[in-house]
């Protein structure tokens, strides 16, 4: 059975949520002052933190050959992992503030590089070089399904 699998998540909605009341607590803040060219640094650099927040798009392929993924604007070329790099690979529920302590790009000792989106579930791979990889996915049977046909690990 040979096919590919794409997903692409994004951030929680609730962190633009977040970010929305800020920015306009903070904009009631500096509007209440004297309006300076400093002001309008601040209210320039506070919308492009907003606009790369809602552009984070984290896309993952899985194909019989390796998995890509990238994560615009901040990896913008895709990088591949072939699978016969790959020792295990792990899928787990996650407690995204419990276990990975928050959304974005994450790094600890015990998992390596994350990048956790507003995914249910994340793939955890470990590489035959040591480094460790953490993926939020979306459809983790759809994944499981994918890696036990294609004989590519065999995951229960």
């Amino acid at each position: 059975m040979k096919q590919t699998i794409k997903e692409s998540t994004r951030l929680p909605k609730f962190i633009f949520i977040l970010y929305s009341l800020q920015v306009i607590i903070v904009c009631f803040y500096l509007f209440s002052k004297d309006i300076t060219v400093n002001t309008w640094y601040i209210l320039s650099g506070i919308l492009l933190i907003g606009i790369l927040l809602f552009l984070i798009n984290l896309k993952i392929s899985f194909t019989p050959n390796a998995l890509t993924y990238s994560l615009f604007p901040i990896i913008l070329t895709k990088k591949i992992i072939a699978w016969k790099n790959i020792r295990s690979i792990q899928i787990k529920k996650t407690g995204t503030l419990s276990d990975m302590l928050g959304w974005g790009v994450l790094y600890s000792r015990k998992y390596g590089w994350a990048y956790i989106t507003s995914a249910k579930y994340a793939i955890l791979i470990k590489k035959n070089n040591g480094e460790k990889v953490v993926l939020s996915i979306k459809n983790k049977e759809k994944i499981m399904d994918f890696l036990n046909k294609n004989n590519i690990f065999q995951i229960s």
